[in-house]
């Protein structure tokens, strides 16, 4: 299979669209130190520390939710029901509308080429990192792109995913004003490699760019003030421990000094700032310290960067408590992690699934097929739970009943209790055949 092919001759579209007066005020201050929020590659050196903790976060969450292939036909040997709890929760899903919305029923199937995909993305990658990778290139650039290997007829997939790097793909639109909008082919290159990828090979994950640009916005843009201000306080840090927090100073003389004498005071004092073993330097009579600066000490380090990193969590939707032990009871853990599921994973996973089920299934010819993550809310996997208990003791369902829900074996309680004890008709042939067991008893005696 040849990955590269020719050159294309379309125009690249406009990738970025996008002007940040960030860029243009750290552009005259010293680039070297700062995050360009317009430059990809500066968006990849940013994923460390804070940013590099919460992108982690999010993809781990998301890959550690659990997805499945459903299809609306009737079952088969390789399929299995779906509780009634399931189903409202997939018919419930905004992104799954057009799929399930003229569905009578749901099933799930587990043996599939499409699972096998996901199961073996390729040589080198499985399923975990497929969902990890996915949301790590769009928290860091803002898009992902699948490359999805179909052969020369463009038929279905071969059963390969790969990874193509974000910041060197570059949507070609259509130049035909009744296409407008529309994309015709993919131009991957990376300094001298072009290579032009059919969009039927292509799905791509994007962001939404508020600013109106082809690509997408990612946090990690969005975070660039803070990870800036943050990385100068770092490299403030590491410059002050290579001079070991020693002011920095002038020399003053009452008198005029020598060109010989000025050279050997400052081999001196050049000497001194280096070394690894102090030397004190010997200094003539006449000059004076004169400090530049206050005091490493009265710097607010600690402050700024707790402010900074709390900045950079609340772009990524990451709550601060999953980095401190402060105020880290059960309950805060708890509800932080409530919000987090809540807020940011279930979000992604919403994304996710909607663009796979545009994208990347429809290339298998099946339109009855979707793939939908489980829920990754916990707590309302525990509110299911207590929801049946309380039918179950209140004598609103059987236990049969919500064992069926539940894909269990039924096993012989199809009548409402309440609090254990049987109620209605059933109950009353209980208690009668109780009474002729105890007379029976008793005759026997």
């Amino acid at each position: 299979m040849n990955l590269f092919k020719r050159k294309s001759q379309s125009t690249i579209g406009d990738t970025t669209q996008f002007v940040n007066w960030l860029s243009n005020l750290l552009g005259r201050v010293g680039v070297n130190k700062y995050i360009n929020p317009d430059d990809a590659n500066d968006l990849f050196k940013a994923y460390h520390g804070t940013v590099y903790t919460c992108i982690n976060k999010r993809s781990m969450a998301v890959a550690g939710t659990k997805w499945k292939l459903f299809t609306t036909k009737q079952s088969s040997s390789r399929a299995k029901a779906v509780t009634s709890k399931h189903k409202d929760y997939l018919f419930s899903l905004p992104s799954l509308t057009k799929v399930t919305k003229s569905a009578t029923d749901i099933i799930e199937i587990t043996e599939h080429p499409i699972l096998d995909t996901f199961w073996q993305m390729n040589d080198t990658q499985n399923e975990y990192q497929l969902k990890q990778g996915t949301i790590a290139y769009q928290d860091i650039e803002g898009d992902a792109f699948w490359y999805v290997p179909r052969g020369d007829a463009l038929k279905q997939p071969l059963g390969k995913i790969y990874f193509l790097k974000p910041q060197y793909m570059n949507p070609i639109m259509e130049t035909d004003k009744t296409k407008s909008g529309d994309i015709k082919e993919y131009l991957y290159k990376e300094g001298q490699t072009e290579i032009v990828y059919k969009k039927e090979e292509i799905v791509w994950f994007s962001y939404f760019n508020p600013g109106g640009g082809i690509k997408g916005h990612s946090p990690t843009r969005a975070a660039c003030e803070s990870i800036s201000l943050d990385k100068s306080m770092v490299d403030f840090l590491f410059d002050s421990l290579a001079n070991r927090l020693r002011q920095e100073m002038m020399l003053t003389s009452e008198g005029q000094l020598q060109e010989n004498t000025i050279k050997i005071i400052q081999a001196e004092m050049d000497a001194y700032r280096k070394q690894k073993k102090d030397k004190i330097p010997i200094l003539p009579g006449n000059l004076k310290m004169v400090p530049l600066s206050g005091s490493i000490k009265d710097l607010p380090f600690v402050t700024n960067r707790k402010l900074e990193r709390e900045l950079i969590c609340n772009v990524f939707g990451v709550p601060i408590s999953k980095f401190t032990s402060e105020s880290s009871n059960r309950a805060v853990q708890e509800a932080s992690d409530y919000e987090f599921k809540q807020d940011t994973v279930f979000p992604l996973c919403e994304q996710m699934q909607q663009q796979i089920n545009q994208g990347f299934i429809p290339m298998f010819g099946d339109d009855s097929l979707f793939i939908s993550f489980d829920d990754p809310v916990p707590n309302n996997r525990e509110l299911d739970l207590k929801e049946r208990t309380e039918y179950v003791k209140n004598g609103i369902r059987t236990i049969d009943e919500v064992r069926g829900d539940m894909n269990d074996e039924p096993i012989g309680i199809d009548y409402p209790m309440i609090n254990g004890v049987p109620i209605g008709q059933q109950a009353a042939d209980q208690a009668g055949k109780a009474l002729v067991d105890a007379v029976k008893k008793e005759l026997g005696k």
